[in-house]
């Protein structure tokens, strides 16, 4: 069993493991009591996962605060039988940074695909090294970075300078402002922090529209 997540450079992070039997109650169960002791509940935190029944329950009984979300195996019927809030990143209630789903945990079971065929001892150290090295590489990056942002974001953020460079800005009020884009008409409002294109409420990562806007006023950085 794995708990995984992504950084801001979009690349997996292994957040612990555990070995068990298989995919059952029990172990699931077990599972979410253990990872609850290393990093408690939190109403900010989201789990992802399919639609195995134990995970739902075992991620209700341990982490109430917590919201669950589905990746649905399927396509069109099952996707109307649930709420949209469960497995769509738009309906979310909670900030989903990307694209997320459980294939980050089948990537991960990949590299230890022999190693699994042998002793409980060996699987555990095979993964405390992958994930040693991985650490210790990305820690590395982390100390020569020049910004605050990680270096996907800030070549995003370049894409949507050069961008929203010709957009049109007309000013509403001290907060509002309509952007005129190629394609539409959006509207940011910095007293709201709502942005009618919603990119930053999902990603929060500065949209073109917010760009446009502040270059606009003449500022630097961005809401």
């Amino acid at each position: 069993m794995l708990a995984m997540g992504m950084d801001g450079n979009n690349q997996i992070v292994p957040v612990a493991f555990g070995i068990c039997k298989g995919e059952t109650g029990p172990c699931w169960s077990w599972w979410m009591s253990v990872l609850k002791e290393c990093m408690g509940d939190n109403p900010n935190l989201l789990f992802i996962s399919d639609r195995h029944s134990a995970i739902a329950l075992a991620v209700h009984n341990e982490f109430p605060l917590a919201f669950h979300a589905d990746v649905q195996p399927d396509a069109y019927h099952k996707l109307c039988q649930v709420d949209p809030h469960r497995w769509s990143r738009a309906h979310c209630p909670l900030i989903r940074y990307n694209y997320m789903t459980s294939n980050s945990v089948e990537s991960v079971n990949t590299c230890t695909v022999l190693t699994r065929k042998l002793s409980v001892t060996k699987l555990a150290k095979t993964y405390r090294a992958m994930v040693q090295e991985w650490y210790f590489k990305r820690r590395e990056v982390a100390a020569n970075m020049r910004t605050e942002i990680t270096a996907r974001v800030a070549e995003k953020v370049h894409k949507r300078k050069l961008k929203s460079a010709t957009w049109t800005v007309h000013s509403i009020n001290r907060y509002q402002f309509q952007v005129l884009d190629e394609r539409y008409n959006r509207e940011v409002n910095f007293e709201t922090r709502s942005y009618e294109c919603r990119k930053w409420q999902l990603s929060r990562i500065p949209c073109g529209h917010i760009i446009a806007v502040t270059r606009f006023l003449g500022l630097t950085d961005y809401v």
